[in-house]
């Protein structure tokens, strides 16, 4: 969105409030080879410039928010979260998307069952994001919003199915429900938070 991006360009020490707590991406670290990924690992921006303009624009925000922070009195704290989960989900996410087709058919349709990914409860990123706004030092802090443990898209449908009593769910691929962009595995390490 161009608009967000001329607003981030346009923020500078002057601007910034003095504790401000900006929603960020586990997605700006790229894929996870291995283990988790933690705050001081160095941000895959030339593997975004390619795959993920959504994750790109959090690198972005990020990097204006640091440089501005430089020469300011107070704080700011980026939250990478990684895959958030909870009740009343307005958008289709995996989990939800897929309790629902169980909810309501004898099979579920799915895309690429492979990836792995770090699910946070949102209980927990809401208390994340109240701490942040009291507690936070001086300057730009990142914080991984995580479990450290990543789950196979089948494993959570095998979780899901085993919950609703249907352990004999049908699976049907769907070439229509793979993401045009995917990363392969994205664990985060939650040390820091």
């Amino acid at each position: 969105n161009v608009g967000v991006l001329e607003s981030f360009l346009k923020i500078n020490s002057e601007s910034l409030p003095e504790h401000l707590v900006y929603v960020s991406s586990g997605e700006v670290y790229g894929s996870v080879a291995i283990g988790c990924t933690s705050e001081s690992d160095i941000l895959k921006t030339e593997d975004l410039v390619q795959s993920s303009p959504y994750a790109l624009s959090r690198v972005l925000a990020e990097s204006t928010l640091r440089r501005a922070t430089r020469n300011a009195p107070g704080s700011v704290v980026a939250l990478r979260l990684f895959n958030v989960v909870g009740p009343a989900s307005t958008h289709p996410y995996f989990i939800p998307d897929i309790v629902s087709q169980a909810i309501r058919n004898p099979h579920v349709q799915h895309g690429d069952l492979t990836t792995i990914r770090d699910f946070v409860w949102i209980g927990d990123v809401i208390d994340a994001m109240g701490r942040a706004a009291g507690r936070a030092p001086a300057g730009f802090t990142a914080l991984n919003i995580s479990t450290g443990t990543g789950w196979t898209m089948q494993s959570i449908i095998e979780i899901i199915a085993r919950a609703l009593g249907k352990p004999e769910l049908d699976l049907q691929f769907d070439q229509a429900r793979l993401r045009p962009i995917e990363l392969a595995r994205l664990v985060g390490c939650p040390s820091r938070a």
